[in-house]
């Protein structure tokens, strides 16, 4: 399916692939910098998310993956640097290894190649079921409880007010089939070394269940980097948006030479 986007600026195009709950909004404070120094950016709804029409369940990782396909197809962009948060870096995994002709170069950002594993996969399964008995607020509260609503939200007051009205805007059916795609996802890890393609790895420091993969990725990723964002847990773009910027942009100028 061919996803909303925002598309902007010139030069080689960046995709931008935000996780489970949020949009295309949650990049807002770094498409302006990357378009500055002469690329181009298309961030993009993922299925069930924002202004992205939702699909009758079941569907997996590789279906998002196919949805960005789908929708470079349609921007006629035959390949693009792809930058994926949380489940948007699980798709943006499965497009590289499905699709590896359509990828420049992948940055990972807070994002596993596999299905949650223990204790992670316990706190998924609450996330789920909250959703389940209580719909969209169930999975507000039991996504906060769990640390994965940004930092920025209970500092700045103007920022609140705009993850809530993003936030509300989620369809509890949809967030259950993400869900479900997350904890059925085909585990990728061992298939990583295939990847060829410059990557990055972006974590924050304070992103406990996703710390040691990102080491990994290093490990089986030729050439790969990993930057730890200090003090901050899994929105780095979110809350240290300058930080993020300055570990990101150098990359992808490099990548889009």
């Amino acid at each position: 399916m061919i996803l909303a986007f925002d598309d902007g600026g010139g030069g080689t195009p960046v995709m931008l692939v935000h996780g489970l709950g949020t949009t295309r909004r949650v990049w807002a404070d770094v498409t302006e910098p990357i378009r500055a120094v002469g690329l181009r950016t298309v961030a993009v709804d993922q299925r069930g998310h924002g202004g992205s029409a939702d699909r009758l369940p079941p569907w997996g990782i590789h279906d998002l993956a196919e949805d960005l396909r789908e929708t470079l197809d349609h921007l006629g962009i035959e390949r693009a640097i792809v930058v994926g948060h949380s489940m948007g870096g699980r798709a943006m995994f499965d497009l590289a290894l499905r699709h590896p002709d359509r990828v420049i170069a992948i940055v990972t950002v807070g994002a596993q190649s596999e299905a949650p594993v223990a204790p992670y996969r316990a706190v998924i399964e609450a996330v789920r079921a909250a959703t389940v008995a209580e719909g969209v607020h169930g999975f507000r509260r039991a996504f906060e409880a769990a640390g994965e609503i940004p930092d920025r939200v209970d500092r700045d007051p103007s920022y609140r007010q705009e993850f809530e009205t993003m936030f509300r805007a989620n369809r509890a059916p949809m967030i259950i089939a993400a869900l479900d795609a997350i904890l059925a996802m085909e585990t990728l890890t061992s298939r990583l070394p295939e990847i060829r393609c410059p990557m990055l790895s972006v974590v924050g420091g304070e992103d406990t269940h996703f710390l040691a993969i990102s080491d990994r990725y290093a490990e089986l990723v030729r050439g790969c980097r990993t930057v730890i964002v200090p003090r901050c847990s899994h929105y780095p773009m979110v809350d240290r948006p300058r930080w993020f910027v300055r570990a990101l942009v150098p990359f992808l100028r490099q990548a889009g030479d």
